[in-house]
């Protein structure tokens, strides 16, 4: 890893033909991931039809009990399944997150503790699901495990927000209607099977195509403190403007200027 991460990072998206860090099957066997979601915080689990097209939204549904049904709901039902922030629920999960950081910070030049908030993510598709585009706010690394899927992935520029602020730290639910077909030009294609790990910056907007059977990915997500510290200028900033904005507001209606 460490030879190209130093060349890429934060640059573009770059896939792997392995896994940064070993993870055993028996991790992610699926009757396990039930015993796993039956203590989650209904915050940290996230179930959604996943039966739209790339730019529709992805309703979350009630998730009720896997317990034993896990596997049949997702051959049946066509769902996407987030289970987030495992480190907090499963030690081993917290281990391979901690591996990941040991292995990561010296391949990007840092230091362990410039390894901001990390966290372990199970992403669960049925066949054919859809994710629709989206960004996200954390540099990811996706680990795919089982199954096959194809993510489309996009460059920065292509998100169609005016404004860096909005893109980075407001939560932007509609960025799903914002796809175009025409985007496709600037799309990075990335077969995914098992046993690959796709490098995914911070913001760039992608959508997963899951192919004919159940897949299981693992997302290791994370900031650095560079990106905490722009986080705070353009948050700060972001404040700022708005209160500038209101009272300029005030001053107009009052009739002074």
């Amino acid at each position: 890893m460490q030879p190209f991460v130093v060349e890429t990072w934060k640059q573009r998206p770059h896939l792997f033909d392995r896994l940064p860090v070993e993870v055993a099957p028996e991790v992610y066997d699926l009757s396990r991931l039930e015993t796993i979601m039956s203590r989650m915080k209904d915050s940290d689990l996230f179930c959604r039809r996943a039966s739209g097209g790339v730019g529709e939204p992805m309703p979350r549904l009630p998730h009720g009990d896997f317990a034993g049904c896990l596997e049949r709901r997702l051959e049946k039902e066509c769902l996407s399944i987030n289970m987030s922030n495992l480190q907090k629920y499963d030690p081993v999960f917290s281990e391979v997150l901690d591996r990941f950081v040991r292995v990561l910070a010296p391949a990007i030049q840092m230091r362990p503790n410039d390894i901001l908030y990390p966290t372990a993510a199970i992403f669960l598709s049925s066949p054919r699901a859809v994710t629709c585009y989206h960004d996200d706010m954390e540099n990811n690394f996706l680990m795919h495990l089982r199954g096959r899927k194809t993510l489309h992935v996009f460059p920065f520029k292509a998100t169609v927000a005016s404004e860096f602020v909005k893109a980075c730290f407001r939560k932007r639910q509609g960025i799903h209607e914002t796809y175009r077909s025409d985007l496709e030009r600037d799309a990075q294609v990335f077969p995914m099977p098992p046993e690959t790990t796709l490098y995914i910056p911070r913001l760039c907007p992608h959508w997963v195509d899951n192919d004919s059977e159940v897949s299981v990915s693992m997302s290791l997500n994370f900031f650095t403190l560079p990106d905490y510290l722009l986080e705070k200028v353009y948050a700060v900033n972001d404040r700022l403007r708005a209160a500038v904005g209101r009272w300029s507001g005030r001053e107009r209606a009052a009739g002074k200027y």
